[in-house]
């Protein structure tokens, strides 16, 4: 079955179907984090719903395509897999900063990051890396 420019395989979508009253972006987002069908992934990178893209960076997917993403849990997603985190030290967001503070990296720029929840984040990693 083809949802937008999506295919989804047809037996997962009725057995979706009825839990979900068939809302077509709860189908994706099941399946999609139930299954890793790498041949249909690709096909989502540039999807509309946050929360399709952040599952694809959650598996590791596309991230040379999602640290540039414009929603702030899809990029920091990618921070969390270690990826770009060269880039990511300097995102706009403190979660994105956060999350390269959680990864270890750059913990001297980030120790004297202007949000107080990125420097406890850096405070934080050293304290249990001990």
């Amino acid at each position: 079955i083809i949802i937008g420019c999506e295919s989804v395989r047809l037996e997962y979508v009725d057995r979706v179907r009825e839990k979900y009253m068939f809302d077509v972006e709860r189908v994706k987002y099941i399946y999609y984090n139930e299954h890793n069908p790498d041949e249909d992934l690709g096909l989502l990178i540039n999807d509309k719903h946050w929360k399709i893209r952040r599952a694809l960076a959650r598996q590791g997917y596309g991230l040379d395509i999602l640290i540039k993403d414009e929603d702030w849990t899809v990029r920091e997603a990618v921070a969390q897999q270690g990826y770009g985190l060269d880039v990511l030290i300097k995102d706009e967001n403190y979660y994105v900063r956060m999350a390269v503070a959680q990864q270890g990296y750059g913990l001297d720029i980030l120790i004297k990051d202007e949000n107080w929840r990125v420097r406890r984040a850096v405070k934080e990693y050293l304290k249990n890396k001990k």
